[in-house]
């Protein structure tokens, strides 16, 4: 993933000048870190009697609060308990 805004950065600096090449590079990084941030790896797992919800990031902070909000809505069915896993996550967003 990280190749991509360093291919890029090396390809417009290339070929065509080398600031819009870094410019465009570090926005591109700058977009894939936000999007990351924004939208965590949750996997869901149902289960007879409950349904697994586990976080496959390190980090939480405030707009992966409400991807996982609305991902957990989505997963509610019926009167199954949910159990959140959060044993990979070691830091979150208090706001």
């Amino acid at each position: 993933m990280d190749l991509i805004p360093y291919t890029l950065t090396f390809v417009l600096g290339l070929f065509w000048n080398v600031e819009s090449g870094l410019i465009v590079g570090s926005l591109v990084h700058l977009g894939l870190l936000l999007f990351s941030q924004a939208r965590p790896l949750i996997l869901i797992q149902p289960e007879d009697s409950h349904t697994l919800v586990s976080l496959q990031c390190s980090s939480l902070s405030f707009p992966g609060v409400e991807h996982l909000r609305d991902r957990l809505a989505a997963s509610e069915s019926g009167q199954k308990a949910i159990i959140l896993d959060l044993a990979l996550v070691q830091s979150v967003d208090y706001t």
